[in-house]
């Protein structure tokens, strides 16, 4: 039934206030404050994958970033240590520390002459390996 058929307000002086006076006031917060959570929900679903993302290719650049100045001071720090020690001719890379990584065979953590990032954005140690 219509709330605006003239039947329903058949003999009513005051039709506007029957009209307000019907529903509760109760059930109408409690469904604005349920539209609200179920709108927040669904945003914070949608975003996470792109914030997440953005997230893991930020500490994907970082690392990879440590591990080329890592790179580069280790290259620094061999010539200037004298760098050819057997005088063949040949730059040696600083020696390996004898610090290990659990789970990475052949090699060690990035000596402390280097002076970087001994871990990378994952707070995994960077793995350095020398002959």
């Amino acid at each position: 039934m219509s709330f605006f058929k003239k039947d329903y307000f058949k003999g009513s002086k005051n039709w506007l206030k029957n009209v307000a006076e019907r529903g509760n006031v109760f059930l109408l917060l409690f469904g604005a404050v349920g539209m609200v959570g179920v709108i927040g929900a669904s945003t914070m679903t949608v975003l996470k994958g792109p914030v997440n993302t953005m997230s893991q290719v930020t500490k994907r650049t970082l690392a990879e970033n440590n591990m080329i100045a890592a790179g580069k001071l280790a290259l620094i720090a061999a010539t200037q240590n004298g760098g050819d020690c057997d005088s063949d001719g040949t730059v040696e890379p600083i020696a390996m520390s004898t610090a290990t990584i659990p789970g990475f065979t052949g090699g060690s953590e990035i000596p402390t002459q280097i002076g970087t990032s001994k871990e990378d954005s994952w707070g995994m140690p960077f793995a350095y390996l020398s002959p």
